[in-house]
């Protein structure tokens, strides 16, 4: 099928099982999207990850049970169920810090690890197909998606 561009008219059809998304702060499209998820989306800005009690740790020393964190990206990434409210299964909201390279590169890390579903990619304010088409190239050769362009 290959890379399919979507007009902003069409971005909410169905088509896509993961829906990948710039942050509130700079996206109007997020914005308008985390209407439908009951602001899910905003309030996770105040949600703090939660750390192992100290008391819990020395415990898990002590016994020499090596007990793992659970995995977390080094950017901010946050994902939410869509079921009921959007034709999704879920929206990832990823941080951009103005790399579209590092952006892009931990979309690929994120999709990879949830099994590589059918994507949409709304791409950051000023960010352009083509520039992202190659760099998503150069991480794969996977091109069954569609993109929503930030205008």
């Amino acid at each position: 099928m290959g890379i399919s561009i979507l007009s902003l008219a069409s971005r909410l059809n169905t088509g896509s099982d993961l829906w990948v998304m710039p942050p509130v702060a700079i996206s109007q499209q997020t914005l308008q999207i985390d209407w439908y998820l009951n602001f899910q989306i905003s309030q996770s800005q105040f949600r703090k990850r939660v750390q192992r009690p100290s008391e819990l740790q020395k415990v898990l020393d002590e016994v020499e049970w090596p007990l793992e964190n659970m995995t977390h990206y080094k950017t901010g990434a946050f994902l939410v169920s869509a079921n009921n409210s959007l034709p999704c299964r879920e929206i990832v909201v990823l941080d951009y810090s103005e790399d579209l390279s590092v952006w892009t590169k931990d979309l690929f890390d994120i999709w990879k690890n949830l099994s590589e579903p059918s994507l949409r990619v709304f791409l950051p304010p000023k960010v352009s197909a083509n520039d992202w088409f190659s760099m998503w190239r150069s991480l794969s050769s996977f091109e069954d998606m569609t993109v929503v362009l930030d205008s």
